[in-house]
């Protein structure tokens, strides 16, 4: 059995301790998430702390194809951050459908859990609220689940912010967004953004042009793993579809990246 490339092709990053991603990685795995090796790399660049006890690495991207679940990456970095640090969390994404998703997933994660974790969550929670558009934990953990279209009363005590479908990502959702974490309780802010490699169609202009900078050296701070080919190849070349779909072989199917490969 074959399998998809556990490391990235680029792999920019500061070291730090790895030990909150390792708490974090254990208790998804008490629950039943056994989680890849690469999706683990990536929880140690985004935990990592340093020396003074901040994070390592502020600001992050990751970049992988459609369908590898990233989404299970962002899932532990949420539910980490709020179990073991209580950070106030800023969750987004260009579509309702993904952000309803990764909420519902947050959410079933505690229901489901046993009653330590479980009882962790405001009294609020205590009958599965469904209109609620965040989460919110006894130790002040909390994270807010909104498109970028709906970024108001996000208040600017934020630790976190956390921009999925980074291709839709534009200047004036920015310019709306980064003061939510201008000073947050933990004074420890960070960033990460994450998404599939960028269409003909994609809007975004953020990404392209961080991804721009940190590959040309132009900025020093971003830590930044991606899954991709260093030239344009041919789209039915096998290689290149393990080189760049780390979860292929192991729950990623060869037919769907066959099925991509076509559009």
């Amino acid at each position: 059995m074959r399998y998809g490339n556990q490391k990235p092709r680029i792999d920019i990053y500061h070291d730090g301790d790895i030990y909150i991603a390792d708490k974090t990685i254990e208790l998804f795995s008490y629950y039943g998430v056994e989680l890849l090796p690469w999706q683990k790399s990536v929880l140690y660049r985004w935990m990592a702390i340093d020396e003074n006890g901040q994070w390592a690495n502020r600001d992050c991207g990751l970049a992988v194809p459609r369908q590898n679940g990233k989404t299970e990456a962002i899932i532990a970095r949420i539910i980490g951050g709020m179990v073991f640090l209580g950070e106030a969390i800023v969750y987004t994404a260009h579509s309702d459908k993904t952000v309803q998703e990764i909420k519902r997933r947050v959410l079933r994660f505690f229901y489901d859990a046993e009653p330590e974790i479980r009882e962790m969550m405001t009294s609020e929670f205590d009958k599965e609220p469904r209109s609620l558009d965040y989460v919110e934990l006894r130790n002040y953990g909390r994270c807010v689940f909104r498109t970028r279209t709906r970024t108001n009363a996000l208040g600017t005590t934020n630790d976190v912010l956390i921009i999925d479908e980074s291709g839709e990502y534009t200047d004036a959702q920015q310019e709306a967004l980064l003061p939510t974490i201008s000073s947050g309780r933990i004074q420890n802010h960070q960033t990460i953004s994450a998404g599939t490699p960028p269409t003909i169609g994609s809007s975004g202009t953020i990404w392209p042009r961080t991804r721009k900078a940190v590959l040309e050296g132009k900025t020093t701070e971003y830590c930044w793993q991606e899954w991709s080919v260093d030239v344009i190849t041919d789209p039915f070349d096998e290689d290149a579809w393990y080189e760049t779909n780390p979860s292929l072989g192991y729950f990623l199917m060869r037919s769907a990246v066959y099925t991509e490969s076509r559009t």
